[in-house]
C-alpha cells in the first residue's frame, strides 16, 4: 500500500539517474511532492542546465542534523515552495 510522501530528500548525484530525473519520476506519480536536494558541490558547479534551477532548495554536505531539520521544517512549513522548497 502506498502512503503519502511529502518530501523526497536526494542527492544531486545518483549512480543510475540524476536526483532530477527522479524527483521529476516521483512527481509524476505523486503530483505536488515537495524536494530538497543534498549536494557536495559548490553552488555554481550544480546551477546550469540540465542540474538544478537557481532558487531550489538544498543542502551543501556535510550538513549537521540540526540544519537538516531546519531544512525540512522550513520546505514543509506554512507556504511550501514560498519558503524555499520546490515542487517536482
Amino acid at each position: 500500500m502506498w502512503r503519502p510522501i511529502d518530501l523526497l530528500l536526494t542527492d544531486v548525484v545518483l549512480p543510475e539517474m540524476s536526483g532530477r530525473d527522479l524527483a521529476e519520476w516521483l512527481a509524476a506519480q505523486r503530483p505536488g511532492l515537495l524536494v530538497i536536494y543534498m549536494l557536495g558541490y559548490t553552488d555554481d558547479a550544480i546551477v546550469h542546465p540540465g542540474r538544478l534551477e537557481p532558487g531550489t532548495a538544498f543542502l551543501q554536505k556535510p550538513f549537521a542534523p540540526d540544519v537538516l531539520l531546519w531544512r525540512v521544517r522550513e520546505v514543509l512549513g506554512p507556504g511550501g515552495t514560498e519558503n524555499g522548497g520546490q515542487r517536482a
